[in-house]
């Protein structure tokens, strides 16, 4: 949930404003995510909203947070349209909004479109990528050298606009 607020708050901080529609797209996340993990309770909004308007990631944190939805299609689904839903709530689709929701969309199909474990000879490879092991399940994730030069790549290239 924290990688997925962390991509939302970028989002909606990247046109300069948080605008109050915006956080509705990030309460509809939270509870669709939380029935989909079936999570016990109600989810406590109040506080999970709270948290996700203190956050205040760079595109870095938010680009790393995309390896936590990647490797599994209906969290991905889930993350993609709420992005779509933050950003075309306030009526208004600024410049860097469309970009972003582009260069998220493009770094996702380019980890989606790696080798899954059963493709591998080995699980290695699938493991660094996204944070799975085929043999032990959910690791901690972490970042190939090519991932961390593409966040560099993606970071430099949205400091120069």
């Amino acid at each position: 949930m924290i990688a997925g607020l962390n991509i939302l708050s970028f989002m909606a901080r990247c046109d300069g404003q948080w605008h109050p529609l915006e956080t509705e797209a990030i309460e509809r996340f939270v509870t669709s995510l939380w029935i989909r993990k079936e999570w016990d309770g109600d989810p406590p909004l109040d506080d999970i909203i709270a948290h996700a308007q203190r956050l205040s990631p760079d595109a870095n944190t938010a680009l790393q947070g995309l390896l936590c939805f990647a490797s599994n299609p209906i969290s991905t689904k889930v993350l993609m349209r709420s992005i779509s839903d933050l950003i075309s709530s306030d009526g208004i689709i600024c410049d860097e909004e469309h970009r972003w929701s582009v260069e998220i969309a493009e770094f996702i199909a380019e980890i989606q479109s790696r080798p899954r474990p059963s493709e591998m000879n080995g699980s290695h490879g699938w493991r660094m990528l996204t944070g799975e092991d085929d043999r032990t399940g959910p690791i901690a994730p972490e970042l190939t050298k090519e991932q961390r030069q593409l966040l560099s790549r993606k970071s430099s290239d949205s400091d120069a606009v």
